[in-house]
């Protein structure tokens, strides 16, 4: 772990225009402060005044309206008005600009006394004495001012704000006598009890027209007994018989039947005696049932009457006639109490209704009614506030008076500008310091390799090589930024080396196939992987590298490997040809490239083809060792996606490029993803000899390696 020193001189390279620049303004102001500033004497006068608080008035709003804010002492209208105060008596020529008086006076309280005491400095006394006399008049007076505004804002609030609440308590009452209009007559039945004496009426008159009902309906059934007819019947009987049309046709047919009768004795039905007789009889029928209609109704009975039935119920003799009469009165009296038994449930149940709603509506009126009082409250309040501000407007007065008027003073040395400038200077370090420590805390990247070996450390990440700062070759383009160790006597090949033996410790086993990849871009997995792979072919392992980032266009010209241009078209069955695609690199032996196809759009269904499984079990069976490049993870999911079919994933570092929370929310979703995380790799390490050596004997023996392949 670095010193702080370390530490800090890290992050002043990093940020050391802002650092120099904070020091530099601070310092320059110091310098120009203590450059303009004279050194002629200053003197300070003082003065003091009393604040009365709250005065004993005749209105209540003269006590709200004397509250003092000293801040309001320190406003610009004050300072000008001192000034003026100043200027009209004439004796100085020249005054200072209001923002250097300002800046040269003071207002302080002190809470035990409540005395006031203004200062005042000047390079000439008489002047200072002026000015501090004109500041406690300038005081008094905005005292006073702001008393008076206080008042006049209270007097303005009611006057806005009356006739708002004069409408409400008008709505309130006009909504009160609505109310009373539809519904004062149910409560003043309620009041009065009239409601529960209704529904006992009306429940007594139900128990007496029940009793007459039973009376009525025994009447009838005794009446239909003795008669033999029903009360509809015994109405049509009754009206047959009294009828005298009825009785004459009657009498008629009686006298045709007797003719006829007579005739069948000695005549032939053909005979015209006969047929003009039954003749007769048709017509003295029809004669009949018209007549019955008529005396009867149409609406009494559902169709014509028969003529036996019509002669049987005309011939009732007065005693039974008397009796059918009754029978249709009982049954007339009976309907007659049916209805009224029905108005009278009728209003029982009106009467209920309104009782149980009667205890609502009482409710209903109280709220109204509370409502009213409460707004009248409200309305004469603010009326009597009103009254009691424009009372108050005549007692207006300051509370403040002076205690002592300010004399003049003995003159007071000038500062000391070294001592002035001696401060600006540890004020500038302590901002510059600060602003590099704050811009550092902000920066989230782990910019020295101590950092990036101590958060490691602290996710339980294994540290599988250190690998140094790679020049790149020559070359134009992309292609050029990716350096490879070509060279077999590169200085450079001896991490990559180490780095390969160390995977052969890990977890016990051989590791056959390997995923590289990393959090963010720019960490150097590419140049780790080829450089890996050329590592291993060198040291005699067959090895293949394999491009497994779909989302990028292919490295193998670095290897002197141009791709399949075709293969972008159809990447599955390019894939599926594992004796096409495979390609040998020419200047390297044992070593072999599977170059990518290309940035594909759907690369996550590519890598979890059939065809790319095989593809890797076919390769695992080939060759001694396999290196996959895949996208960092924080781009997308494609490491994970493949990583299955591998032996372990290697994690890619950088300092100054690794970040502290996207490497750590990386290696968590590792540990809950289950994938076999081999360690990580601090690749362009700009470290001295030294470093690297501390580094590799940080890894131990194999053993050490061992017991922690995994996280």
């Amino acid at each position: 772990m670095a010193s702080p020193l370390t530490r800090y001189l890290r992050a002043f390279n990093r940020h050391k225009w802002v650092g120099l620049t904070s020091f530099l303004v601070v310092v320059g102001i110091t310098v120009f402060n203590a450059a303009t500033s004279k050194s002629e004497p200053q003197y300070l006068v003082s003065g003091t005044l009393s604040y009365a608080g709250p005065l004993v008035g005749f209105s209540e709003t003269t006590a709200q309206a004397q509250e003092l804010n000293l801040n309001a002492l320190r406003s610009d209208d004050v300072v000008q008005n001192a000034l003026s105060r100043v200027a009209q008596t004439e004796k100085f020529q020249e005054l200072p600009p209001p923002g250097q008086v300002k800046a040269k006076f003071n207002v302080e309280q002190d809470d035990a006394t409540g005395l006031i005491t203004v200062t005042y400095t000047d390079t000439d006394p008489t002047r200072a004495v002026e000015i501090t006399k004109a500041f406690m008049d300038a005081f008094i007076e905005k005292s006073r001012a702001i008393n008076s505004g206080n008042v006049n804002a209270i007097i303005e609030f009611i006057s806005n704000r009356l006739p708002a609440i004069e409408q409400e308590l008008r709505a309130a009452e006009q909504q009160l006598e609505t109310y009373d209009k539809r519904e004062g007559p149910v409560l003043l039945q309620a009041q009065t009890n009239s409601v529960i004496t209704g529904i006992n009426t009306a429940e007594d008159q139900q128990r007496q027209l029940r009793l007459a009902l039973r009376t009525a309906q025994t009447r009838i059934a005794s009446l239909q007994r003795r008669l033999g007819l029903t009360p509809e019947e015994a109405y049509a009987a009754s009206a047959l018989s009294a009828d005298p049309v009825i009785a004459d046709l009657r009498n008629r047919l009686y006298t045709i039947e007797s003719q006829l009768i007579t005739a069948e004795k000695d005549l032939r039905p053909e005979h015209p005696t006969m047929i003009s007789l039954r003749k007769q009889k048709q017509v003295t029928e029809e004669l009949l049932q018209k007549r019955a209609a008529e005396v009867i109704g149409g609406d009494r009975v559902a169709a014509p009457l028969p003529v036996g039935r019509i002669r049987q119920s005309s011939s009732l003799d007065p005693a039974r006639q008397q009796l059918a009469t009754d029978l249709v009165a009982a049954q007339t009296e009976r309907d007659v109490i049916q209805q009224q038994i029905v108005t009278s449930s009728q209003s029982e149940q009106e009467l209920r209704r309104a009782f149980v709603t009667i205890p609502n509506k009482q409710l209903e009126r109280d709220r109204l009614q509370q409502l009213v009082t409460l707004k009248r409250a409200v309305y004469d309040r603010m009326q009597a506030k009103l009254l009691d501000a424009r009372l108050a407007e005549s007692e207006v007065t300051s509370n403040m008076t002076p205690v002592t008027w300010p004399q003049e003073p003995e003159a007071q040395p000038p500062p000391n500008q070294a001592a002035t400038i001696a401060l600006g200077v540890v004020a500038g370090l302590l901002l510059g310091t600060g602003a590099v420590l704050l811009l550092d805390s902000m920066d989230g990247t782990l910019h020295s390799l101590e950092d990036l070996r101590e958060l490691l450390r602290r996710r339980d990440v294994p540290i599988l090589g250190v690998l140094p700062v790679v020049e790149a070759g020559s070359g134009d383009g992309f292609i050029s930024q990716v350096p490879v160790l070509l060279d077999p006597n590169s200085p450079f090949g001896e991490p990559y080396e180490r780095l390969r033996s160390n995977l052969r410790f890990v977890g016990g086993r051989t590791l056959k196939t390997v995923t590289i990849t990393s959090a963010l871009k720019g960490e150097g997995k590419t140049l780790t992987a080829f450089n890996l792979a050329i590592a291993s072919a060198r040291a005699g392992k067959r090895t293949l590298l394999i491009e497994a980032d779909l989302r990028s266009r292919s490295m193998a010209p670095l290897l002197q490997v141009t791709p399949d241009v075709t293969a972008a078209a159809d990447p599955i069955r390019y894939y599926s040809r594992p004796t096409d695609c495979i390609r040998l690199v020419p200047e390297i032996e044992n070593l072999y490239i599977l170059p990518s196809p290309g940035p594909q759009p759907r690369s996550a269904a590519i890598l979890e083809s059939s065809e790319l499984k095989r593809l890797l079990e076919e390769a695992r069976g080939r060759f001694d060792f396999v290196v996959l490049d895949t996208p960092p993870l924080r781009s997308c999911n494609d490491a994970k996606l493949v990583v299955a079919q591998t032996d372990g994933m290697i994690l890619v570092t950088r300092p100054g490029y690794t970040e502290d929370e996207p490497l750590s929310e990386t290696v968590n979703d590792l540990l809950d993803a289950e994938v076999q995380l081999l360690g990580a790799v601090i690749n362009g390490a700009d470290a001295p000899n030294l470093l690297m050596d501390q580094a590799e004997d940080d890894l131990g023996e194999p053993e050490y390696a061992s017991s922690r392949s995994s996280v």
